[in-house]
């Protein structure tokens, strides 16, 4: 069989190998008391010396051991630094200032290291460690994989699908049509009693998405979108359309994502009780640690007769894990990612966005052959093009397992044609910004304010990308390191009780009315509540202008480029640019919050040929073809956010001949932004089969292009 390695081979009917001799595998303990005697170096610091006090690896990090002094040769003090356990924090040598009398906290209400339960394990060594060799051996065969290979196969042509709905809908005197992806959406749903829909933007989702509930026989139906969506589509789009089709609106009841985060309405699937939930725009709820998905995953586990809906042109941005949850709820056993989570890190180790992917091994079996001759190429691994294909070739295999799942509907190509080309820009960088940008990666600070760690530093430099940078305007200019210290502890509790998914406690404020009610127990909250009410909630924060040399860029670009014959759309992502755009050039701004949102959808491309508008608030969910050309003056990081952003008018109904998109990268950071957003759109085309829109534009000015 040629192409497949040997110890692989019998999964694709050839002779199993013979079992080599080997000798018994070492115990867990007894590999942790050969580490353990090994001596550890200790980097970065050659005068720290640890007591010989002896460290068990495997007790639990919030078993709270006995305290370990680690001990400073030469510095004098009173008493060495102690550290006792995970969330005990430092505690320092000298006199502690007095404290303001606070509340007595119930000390018998459940502590944080009581709600994780920590159970002792088999250790797990991670790549790196004594995982590399089982890494290099590629993804394993599993119960899973066995599950997924058996589901049954179909192939949809979406060009002429057989199941036409439209008279079925279709009022009297109506005079629009279903579309092929439209009919098997709603179709498809009914047969599979679930639907995993990643369309293409443009593909005719939001009808579908009216519709479905009624195909599946629901008594109740609940059609989640975005906030920003919800007043478009009950004022605009529901009565546009109920004119030409029957739409269950007695069944139907439209919820906002963001009722699912705020407290007051935790509840409203509870209080609805549907029987079908159809999620719009579905990769809002991808977050497995948001207290919506927490909220929406609880539902379906305390009413599995629930059935699920998934729609969305971005279900994935950078791996499989974005959506495993959402195919299991849809698809149920018949989903074809592993619900196992250790054969689920596996598979993305394999097909994620990666430089270095984990070795395909079991997963050759999704594969044609074709495709397992180019996934087992020996010249991969030290040739970057054919570890790129073999990478390829992987993902082919998973793509055509995913759509060909019944219950699985998927668009390939765009329906828009109108050409795409995308434009590198790089306007000239003024010199104050250019040493800024240097100072600022050289000793992490910005105007004497030190950053904390690398995540700070790329963001501040994306502001000054942009000639600014935002900061904590402190009282009489000097930092409060108190109440940093005490918030970043409660917020570092708040983000571990979280991970627990607790009914009550699935949310910040949730949390914290938990510890005030005495249900939970935090010294992190008290320190923070003496010191919390000193800003309401935070310091003000101040805008500081390096440069306005963005702002004079894209005015002058706006009034070169936007015509009636070239309606434009300068997109924006930090307020105070776009703001200043829209005020030096007298440009309509349309910013955050409904109204924006409404008047947007509104607006006259031909009385208004250039406008400025939130990447942040309109960069999905709008039909913006009334115009043709775009500036991003800060280019997204994310191939799934620029996907949905050129959507806005490279999309059906688009009239003009070409779409034009000019990004900004003038800085490192930016141009970077482009790359990563480039590697993730490969991703999605290879392991969704969605065309995405970087992957077929015409490239002009970037390096490699």
């Amino acid at each position: 069989m040629e192409g497949i390695p040997e110890s692989l081979a019998h999964l694709f009917g050839g002779p199993k190998p013979e079992p080599k001799p080997a000798e018994p595998p070492e115990r867990a303990d007894e590999l942790l008391a050969r580490l353990l005697a090994a001596p550890l170096p200790l980097k970065n610091n050659p005068n720290l010396v640890p007591s010989a006090v002896p460290i068990d690896v495997r007790a639990p990090s919030l078993s709270a051991p006995e305290a370990i002094p680690f001990v400073v040769p030469g510095v004098a003090g009173p008493a060495p630094i102690v550290m006792t356990g995970a969330f005990s924090g430092i505690k320092k040598a000298g006199k502690k200032k007095d404290a303001k009398p606070k509340p007595t906290p119930n000390t018998a209400a459940p502590s944080l290291a009581s709600l994780l339960d920590i159970k002792e394990e088999d250790l797990h060594f991670t790549r790196g460690k004594l995982g590399e060799v089982t890494w290099r051996a590629g993804v394993t065969n599993s119960p899973e994989l066995d599950r997924i290979l058996n589901i049954p196969r179909r192939l949809l042509d979406l060009e002429h699908y057989a199941h036409n709905l439209t008279l079925k809908y279709r009022r009297p005197g109506g005079t629009m049509d279903l579309w092929p992806v439209q009919s098997a959406m709603i179709h498809e749903a009914a047969l599979a009693n679930g639907l995993l829909g990643p369309v293409s933007a443009g593909s005719g989702k939001t009808l579908a998405s009216l519709l479905i509930g009624a195909e599946m026989g629901a008594k109740k139906i609940v059609l989640l979108v975005p906030p920003q969506l919800r007043a478009q589509l009950l004022s605009v789009d529901i009565p546009r359309l109920n004119q030409h089709w029957v739409l269950p609106l007695d069944k139907l009841r439209v919820v906002a994502y963001s009722e699912l985060s705020n407290h007051r309405s935790a509840d409203v699937l509870d209080q609805l009780k549907p029987d079908v939930i159809v999620a719009d725009e579905c990769h809002m709820i991808k977050s497995r640690s948001a207290a919506r998905t927490k909220r929406f995953n609880r539902y379906f586990k305390e009413h599995p007769e629930c059935r699920f809906v998934g729609l969305s042109g971005t279900i994935t941005r950078k791996s499989l894990k974005d959506y495993q949850h959402l195919s299991e709820l849809a698809l149920k056993k018949n989903s074809p990612l592993p619900a196992s989570w250790h054969t689920l890190n596996e598979w993305a180790e394999a097909i994620d966005v990666s430089d270095d992917p984990m070795p395909p091994g079991a997963l050759l079996q999704l594969c044609n052959d074709e495709e397992r001759a180019i996934a087992t190429d020996p010249g991969a691994q030290a040739d970057t093009e054919k570890k790129r294909k073999a990478h390829e070739a992987v993902r082919s295999g998973f793509r055509r397992r995913l759509i060909e799942t019944p219950g699985v509907v998927a668009t390939s190509e765009s329906a828009v044609g109108t050409s795409l080309v995308i434009n590198a820009l790089r306007p000239i960088v003024p010199a104050e910004v250019q040493i800024a940008l240097r100072d600022l990666h050289a000793t992490w600070e910005i105007a004497g304010d030190e950053l904390t760690d690398i995540l700070e530093v790329c963001r501040i430099a994306r502001q000054l990308a942009a000639g600014i940078f935002s900061r904590w305007d402190w009282p009489g200019g000097v930092p409060d390191y108190e109440w940093l210290t005490a918030r970043s502890a409660w917020h570092k509790e708040v983000r571990e009780v979280l991970k627990q998914s607790r009914r009550g406690m699935d949310s910040p404020l949730l949390v914290t009315k938990a510890v005030i009610d005495g249900k939970y127990h935090s010294d992190a909250y008290w320190e923070w509540a003496k010191v919390k009410v000193r800003y309401n909630p935070e310091p003000p924060r101040e805008t500081v202008w390096v440069s306005d040399f963005l702002v004079k860029h894209a005015v002058e670009w706006g009034r070169e480029n936007g015509t009636k014959a070239t309606p434009a759309i300068i997109w924006y992502q930090h307020s105070s640019v776009g703001e200043a755009i829209a005020k030096a050039g007298a440009f309509p701004f349309f910013g955050g919050g409904a109204k924006a949102s409404d008047d947007l959808v509104k607006i006259n491309a031909a009385k208004n040929p250039v406008i400025v508008c939130s990447i942040k608030a309109h960069s999905f969910g709008k039909n913006l073809q009334a115009f043709n050309t775009n500036l991003l003056t800060t280019c997204p990081s994310s191939g799934a956010d620029m996907e949905q952003l050129i959507a806005r008018t490279h999309r059906p109904g688009q009239e003009a001949d070409e779409v034009r998109i000019d990004i900004c990268v003038h800085t490192p950071e930016l141009a970077d932004a482009f790359t990563s957003a480039l590697r993730d759109a490969e991703y999605i085309e290879h392991s969704q089969g969605q065309r995405q829109k970087l992957n077929f534009a015409r490239l002009i000015g970037f390096e490699g292009n």
